[in-house]
């Protein structure tokens, strides 16, 4: 597993812990700090963790800064002896550092206060360690900007940013589950996600699995899921609101739960309006916690509601259109089988040719009996037409 190792204390940490966890504190060794001038306010803070970090507008990149002058994985960070290094690659817009230009492939150091101008964004960087000439109180207003740099509601919110601003581009049903599935295991650091989505059948609601990840975005695959299907039920039976099971010793699990000792549920139900303005289920994405019993972040509600909604929407707009394709393939399909038939009648009436070009035969009645199975062959053809068209 890779580590990063604390900026304060030296513990090696987890790549993913946000918090070191011997001195317990920011694990930041640094921040960019927004100077206004681009999509993002005045003092809007990007931590910067001891490590390699990628910069840019894709939901995986560490430095998430999900606007159009960004592309994905636009630079990289490297954290070498309490510095950061930046390295531009070729073939990404340039950037600057203090009004010069940073030549591609080329590590250059950030040091404290240094300015960044990359896209419309100019940020500021600011190292957490301090200096011997730093005043108590200097130190003090660090070590609050470290801790205020690591916010999970900020994270949360550029990463359904990120998810709208992709999405869009999605063309199939397939692709969305699997993206939503990625960013609510980012968002709410659970094991793992599996994306369900609903048919009607009769009146009864069924669900189809359509694609399950564990925390490291890895497909799981597996026969039967050990999943909640008693909470999977509640849902299909409610579909309204995001359903939250957390992590807490009071609350009463259900017995699906405790079989499978998990300790933190969460369902997002994807609904559409129907022509009559009911709300109908078109899927559900479920994501649980078994190791683990830390309760869920404070406000995540309001971003899995996000989620929710955004990715119901596109939903509905790929359905749509995976209709379609359906039903181009059929099209495909029939006319293939179409043209199968029709040249095996053509190869029939060649090969009939052939024989009364050479002489094969001077029996008439065999070759009527060949015009008379060719004619009964297109008339079922035909009637096949007539019935699909």
């Amino acid at each position: 597993m890779e580590s990063y190792n604390c900026f304060s204390c030296g513990f090696s940490n987890p790549i993913a812990h946000t918090h070191c966890a011997k001195c317990k504190k920011s694990a930041a060794a640094a921040a960019f700090i927004s100077n206004g001038t681009g999509s993002f306010p005045e003092g809007f803070i990007w931590p910067l963790f001891p490590r390699a970090l990628v910069l840019g507008a894709a939901p995986a990149d560490d430095i998430l800064i999900p606007t159009n002058k960004i592309h994905d994985q636009h630079c990289r960070f490297d954290y070498v002896k309490g510095v950061f290094y930046i390295t531009l690659p070729k073939n990404s817009p340039t950037a600057f550092i203090g009004g010069q230009s940073i030549r591609p492939n080329m590590k250059q150091a950030l040091n404290n206060g240094s300015t960044l101008k990359i896209g419309d964004e100019e940020l500021t960087i600011t190292y957490f360690n301090g200096t011997e000439t730093f005043s108590e109180v200097q130190n003090f207003q660090l070590k609050q900007l470290a801790e205020k740099s690591v916010n999970p509601t900020v994270c949360r919110l550029l990463h359904i940013i990120a998810f709208k601003r992709e999405v869009i581009n999605l063309t199939n049903s397939t692709d969305i589950y699997s993206f939503a599935v990625d960013t609510i295991l980012r968002i709410t650091d659970l094991d793992r996600a599996y994306a369900f989505q609903v048919i009607t059948e009769g009146d009864e609601l069924k669900v189809k699995e359509v694609i399950a990840k564990d925390s490291d975005l890895s497909i799981i695959e597996e026969e039967e899921f050990s999943i909640s299907r008693s909470i999977m039920t509640q849902v299909l039976e409610n579909q309204g609101a995001v359903f939250i099971q957390d992590a807490d010793k009071e609350v009463t699990s259900t017995v699906s739960m405790a079989n499978f000792n998990i300790k933190t549920v969460i369902c997002l139900p994807l609904t559409v309006k129907n022509e009559q303005g009911e709300r109908e289920l078109i899927g559900i994405i479920y994501a649980d916690k078994t190791l683990s019993t830390t309760p869920l972040p404070s406000g995540i509600s309001a971003s899995l509601q996000s989620l929710r909604k955004i990715t119901s929407h596109h939903l509905v707009r790929t359905m749509q259109n995976d209709e379609a394709n359906s039903d181009l393939n059929s099209f495909k399909h029939y006319f293939t089988n179409l043209k199968d038939e029709m040249d095996k009648i053509r190869n029939y009436l060649d090969d009939t040719s052939q024989h009364i070009v050479v002489g094969t035969s001077t029996d008439t009645s065999v070759f009527q009996e060949r015009i008379t199975e060719c004619n009964e062959a297109l008339k079922m053809l035909a009637e096949n037409v007539k019935q699909n068209f």
